[in-house]
């Protein structure tokens, strides 16, 4: 039989690790790449390559100063104008980057993409941390009180010279290691508790297991990732022919100026023009070509490095669902563990109602505490589950969380007796020699899920009979009155006879109290 192992539900749009999943991390100073780019363009579209000139020059030796171009002989020059740049660093170089900006904004976020950006793993490991410590202190303080009681009825005891001093022992020893454990996550849940919201505890924990289907079924996330390496190539080679063509080594400009000098010169006092020209700077050799050679050999060795990394990537996420079944493995391992002490603790019980001279009190409170410990560990796994499986999701771009995971169903191979209906039927003799505390663990100790009593117009047994059957009804336990009066198949008032028989029994509830004529 397959049987739920979480006794909470398993929605996976409602559970705290689909909660986890959806954190992001949000500061003041977060890094934008629409943002980068946007600023980026702005700063395009206002480089028109128009600059605005002034110069001033100012002789103060004796001798004048000649200005060759045109052959002024002057003690001052003063010149204002504005140039157009054109070509390189000017105005078609900013339109043919502004062309180019949309190809190295999707180059830039593919390349996000492929790289393992870790920037939310922190938030959301803390927040897992903080919610198993909260609970993993709630069961250590069960732990403490328990051991508590017990430490005083042990010490008693001790001094009384009914237990060895080894008792005494290994429960200090129990509690120093709770204190211990306690400090450790109240300090850190201490540390972060103004940073979450504490309404995240109201979450469900199932467990879960990974989606192998979408995992490894049909490598979804490595072909996207070759699908992005592809664009990547065409878009970086593209980028590379628009920005190395021969005629952005090329410098081109024209300028225009207002001239003032002031002449040496009786004859001729100052002057004054205005110019206009156009001037250029050519290479003597282009190298167009072996620029673009060599930005080419970069970008496949930064594909490479790209490349390397997804396969990488890839690699760390199988080793990791490995680790993941692994500690899934001992997840089951210590659940089973839990339904055995279960199973102990029970038995215990039944031994000290049925005052079985094998009943050690102290036995069954390390049961207990044991039962709590095993708690204590699944939770630890858990946390360390849910951890892995929000690393992995990191490290899968473009795959919600419900993608990833599927709800575990564990087999429960002490649950096969609920397989079966098991009836018991009790003669009124037992009731001569057994009690009714001793009926009532029999029958939840051998786990009858219905029990037969037979009953007589005038019932001896009757008062011992209903508290049986108040003690059954309490547990959950079906009960069927039985009637053995071969008699009444002859009679003609069979309704009334039965009726006065089940009238001693009126007290019972109606909802469980039937019959059986046989």
């Amino acid at each position: 039989m397959q049987t739920n192992f979480s006794p909470l539900k398993t929605d996976r749009d409602s559970s705290l690790l689909v909660y986890f999943s959806g954190l992001k991390t949000e500061t003041a100073n977060q890094f934008s790449l629409e943002n980068y780019y946007l600023a980026h363009e702005n700063l395009l579209r206002k480089n028109n390559g128009i600059y605005l000139t002034a110069e001033g020059l100012h002789n103060f030796n004796a001798n004048p100063t000649q200005d060759l171009e045109d052959n002024i002989s002057f003690r001052a020059r003063y010149q204002a104008g504005a140039e157009w740049n054109i070509l390189k660093d000017g105005y078609l170089d900013s339109k043919n980057q502004l062309k180019s900006l949309d190809i190295d904004k999707t180059i830039q976020s593919e390349i996000a993409k492929l790289q393992n950006s870790k920037v939310n793993v922190p938030l959301k490991m803390n927040q897992c941390i903080y919610w198993f410590n909260f609970q993993k202190t709630n069961l250590l303080n069960k732990r403490e009180k328990i051991l508590s009681e017990q430490s005083e009825i042990i010490e008693k005891l001790y001094f009384a010279k009914k237990l060895s001093k080894d008792f005494l022992i290994k429960n200090h020893t129990r509690i120093a290691e709770i204190k211990g454990m306690r400090g450790i996550y109240q300090s850190y849940n201490e540390y972060f508790s103004p940073l979450f919201d504490s309404s995240f505890f109201s979450f469900q924990t199932p467990l879960f297991d990974l989606n192998y289907e979408l995992f490894l079924g049909d490598k979804i996330a490595a072909g996207a990732e070759n699908n992005s390496l592809d664009f990547l190539n065409k878009s970086l080679i593209e980028k590379i022919n628009n920005q190395n063509k021969w005629f952005n080594e090329i410098r081109l400009k024209t300028y225009t100026r207002y001239n003032f000098y002031d002449v040496i010169s009786q004859n001729v006092g100052s002057r004054s023009y205005f110019s206009a020209g156009i001037s250029s700077t050519i290479p003597l050799q282009f190298k167009h070509k072996e620029q673009n050679i060599l930005e080419k050999e970069k970008v496949y060795k930064q594909l490479q490095v790209l490349e390397q990394a997804t396969v990488n990537k890839r690699v760390e996420l199988l080793n990791e669902a490995y680790e993941y079944r692994y500690q899934l493995k001992q997840y089951i391992i210590f659940h089973q563990k839990k339904i055995l002490l279960n199973e102990s603790i029970r038995q215990e019980r039944v031994k000290a109602k049925l005052l079985d001279a094998d009943f050690n009190p102290l036995h069954g409170l390390e049961l207990i505490d044991d039962l709590l410990q095993v708690d204590i560990e699944l939770l630890d796994l858990k946390q360390n589950l849910y951890i892995k499986l929000l690393k992995m999701h990191e490290k899968m771009p473009g795959i919600e969380m419900q993608q990833l995971i599927v709800p575990l169903f564990l087999p429960n191979y002490f649950n096969f007796e609920d397989e079966t209906n098991r009836t018991v039927y009790i003669w009124s003799k037992t009731f001569e020699k057994y009690s009714v505390a001793f009926l009532s663990e029999y029958i939840a100790y051998n786990q009858f899920d219905e029990v037969e009593i037979a009953v007589t117009e005038k019932d001896e047994f009757l008062n011992q009979k209903i508290k049986l059957m108040e003690d059954l009804h309490s547990q959950g336990i079906k009960i069927r009155l039985m009637f053995g009066q071969n008699n009444m198949l002859d009679s003609k008032k069979v309704s009334s006879e039965m009726k006065d028989i089940l009238a001693q029994f009126i007290i019972l509830p109606k909802a469980w109290a039937t019959f059986h004529q046989s």
